[in-house]
């Protein structure tokens, strides 16, 4: 039997023969990555040599073994080494008095058996119970949204946005789905009646009141009371990029011109200076995938399959001219394009003139986390799709399904954590955890 020192838990634990080091560390109630379970596939399973007592030969051949089989990688003494943040502080003993879940883009959920991340999600949520509350962050319905009752594709529309619902049977806490550019019919013409149309769906089927924010297309803000200590405010940001009919001055709309959206939302964060506050949208400020132009080298070489999954004709040098594009210039949707740029700048600039504001959103498909100009930016974008992350300095971003939760505690300090669904238990993988704040409630 060899002994494992895991740093910098400072705890030690004997690994059986024919045991990896995965299997002691869960064992040990150690969260260590495992997306793959394992199986030496997926990468998040890193660890750093801080000490070894065997040979160069060796640790070759653990090397090469951990390739193909999950019999030794115990050869040394090593420490988790990913994700870098999650050691940080440790979490108050007491539980959390709030919970915030935050899952986006799950719009293509596993209709055919079961889908793990939304038996994950219904999982936490079941113990997050009443006192908590989840958005949904827009994307509820791929491709295009929900068309109206007769439409040849309404009911398998319908049927993603029901397995999301269903998600939510017997939960106590609050619920709210925002709508994104894929709701808008992907940014088409009939994208203000699709939204509608999602809005009376969601709320006849759950019958809990206003729960599909803002109402009828509008762009918000919209002030939410979570508690008297937290509030979430809602912006619908494919309103300001959605290039066809939506409300405008002459709709029912409290606000329907962008400089009033900004100047409501300063006065909505201004007034709720004495608490937190979490606002939701569905597109991020910041992000390491292919909305801000990250791009593999099937994207160089098979564009295609961005359009089919299953189009492997080779276009190279050709196929490199839309991922250069999407990074410099950028579609409407992507970060670097100027109308979005134009619309980031000026929420960003309203953020960091206001204190221990979190933003959260989607878009994305991956969960990220980034700390900018004072604010927490929060990216939980993977509730049924995954893409590409490049890796980033002092930033979280993993490509991999999964969601989020924002936990606040009685003495003001508040912590993000993402979660992924391992395959194997309902409790799924702690990927990583970071307190946001410690700063204490104000009277």
């Amino acid at each position: 039997m060899s002994q494992l020192h895991a740093l910098p838990d400072n705890i030690y634990l004997h690994v059986a023969s024919g045991e990896t080091i995965l299997e002691a560390s869960l064992k040990g109630a150690i969260p260590h990555v495992h997306a793959c379970g394992g199986t030496a596939h997926c990468s998040t399973c890193w660890v750093q040599v801080q000490k070894k007592y065997c040979s160069i030969k060796n640790w070759m051949a653990v090397i090469m073994s951990a390739m193909y089989m999950r019999s030794i990688f115990f050869y040394c003494l090593l420490i988790a080494a990913f994700p870098s943040h999650a050691q940080e502080n440790a979490l108050p003993v007491e539980a959390p008095f709030y919970t915030l879940l935050l899952v986006g883009d799950a719009g293509e959920p596993q209709l055919k058996g079961k889908d793990d991340n939304l038996l994950l999600l219904r999982h936490y949520l079941q113990l997050a119970g009443e006192n908590s509350s989840v958005v949904f962050l827009g994307d509820n319905i791929y491709p295009a949204g929900l068309p109206g009752l007769g439409a040849k594709d309404r009911l398998f529309s319908e049927s993603k946005l029901v397995a999301q619902l269903k998600a939510l049977e017997s939960y106590r806490g609050e619920v709210f789905f925002i709508p994104g550019n894929h709701d808008w019919d992907r940014g088409g013409r009939r994208g203000w009646e699709k939204v509608k149309i999602q809005e009376r769906f969601v709320e006849e089927y759950l019958q809990n009141g206003n729960t599909f924010l803002p109402d009828m297309g509008c762009p918000g803000p919209v002030e939410v009371n979570l508690n008297d200590s937290i509030t979430l405010v809602v912006i619908d940001t494919q309103w300001f990029l959605h290039p066809w009919d939506k409300p405008d001055e002459t709709s029912d709309c409290q606000v329907a011109d962008w400089s009033e959206v900004l100047i409501q939302l300063h006065d909505v964060l201004d007034r709720n200076k004495h608490k937190k506050v979490v606002v939701v949208s569905h597109h991020p400020m910041y992000s390491a995938g292919s909305h801000m132009g990250h791009s593999t080298w099937k994207d160089h070489i098979f564009p295609l399959t961005n359009l089919n999954n299953y189009l492997y004709f080779p276009l190279p040098v050709v196929g490199s001219l839309y991922p250069l594009y999407r990074r410099f210039f950028g579609d409407i949707q992507d970060i670097p394009n100027p109308k979005y740029q134009q619309m980031r700048k000026c929420l960003m600039e309203v953020f960091k003139s206001h204190s221990d504001i979190v933003h959260a959103a989607g878009h994305e498909h991956a969960l990220q986390y980034f700390f900018k100009d004072s604010v927490h930016y929060v990216v939980s974008g993977s509730g049924s799709k995954e893409t590409p992350v490049s890796k980033v300095d002092d930033a979280f971003a993993l490509s991999h399904h999964g969601f989020g939760q924002l936990k606040y505690f009685r003495n003001g300090s508040v912590w993000l954590e993402f979660y992924i669904p391992d395959g194997t238990t309902d409790t799924g993988t702690l990927v990583y955890k970071k307190q946001l704040s410690d700063k204490p409630f104000k009277p």
